[in-house]
């Protein structure tokens, strides 16, 4: 009697295992690339310096975001805003910051569980960020060649759409505003615009 008492306990118990639910492997991608590449126009003004605008199309702004979850990451960014035609650098920028999606998810999300892999790839992605770093934009320029540059502390934000053209590759709109406080020996305080177009890749 003892004997079928305990075969009857380990079969109860070996049927509780089979109906809880497997956790399945989380393997959707951690890291996102960034390539843009557009307009951005910058306004600059300090003490004793002539205020200087300037309206560069050939910026190029490469990000690297980190993902903590779904719908939020970490970021890397550099840019750098140059007149092609004279090989002119206006505005170079690198800083870190943070990118949310509040009404998407921010990445594919895929799930392995012993034979079974299940993919969920967004079609449409939306987001918003912020960004803060260090800037180097040029205050008074000397002819062509020369230059005396002011650097800054930048403080922007942006907001975006992502359309995924496949599993990995998406094609990105990106709108977005800074401010500049200038700190070194040459000052100047001011603003940027840009408005990018650029491609997103999964790692």
């Amino acid at each position: 009697m003892g004997k079928l008492h305990s075969l009857l306990l380990l079969t109860s118990f070996a049927g509780c295992l089979s109906a809880l639910p497997a956790l399945a492997l989380d393997a959707g991608p951690k890291y996102q690339v960034h390539l843009r590449s557009g307009l951005m126009q910058g306004s600059y003004s300090g003490s004793n310096i002539d205020g200087r605008t300037f309206t560069v199309p050939t910026t190029l702004d490469v990000e690297l975001e980190v993902f903590r979850g779904v719908d939020e990451s970490f970021t890397t960014r550099a840019m750098m805003v140059m007149e092609l035609g004279d090989n002119r650098v206006h505005y170079t920028y690198a800083g870190v910051g943070r990118t949310y999606y509040p009404w998407s998810r921010g990445r594919m999300d895929v799930r392995k569980e012993k034979f079974v892999e299940i993919t969920n790839v967004p079609k449409t992605r939306y987001y918003w960020s912020w960004n803060g770093g260090i800037a180097q934009v040029l205050a008074i320029p000397f002819g062509l060649v020369l230059g005396t540059y002011s650097t800054t502390l930048d403080l922007s934000v942006a907001g975006g759409v992502i359309y995924q053209a496949t599993p990995n590759l998406g094609l990105e709109f990106h709108l977005g505003t800074g401010i500049g406080y200038g700190f070194s020996t040459v000052t100047v305080t001011g603003m940027t615009v840009r408005a990018l177009i650029g491609v997103t890749y999964f790692l």
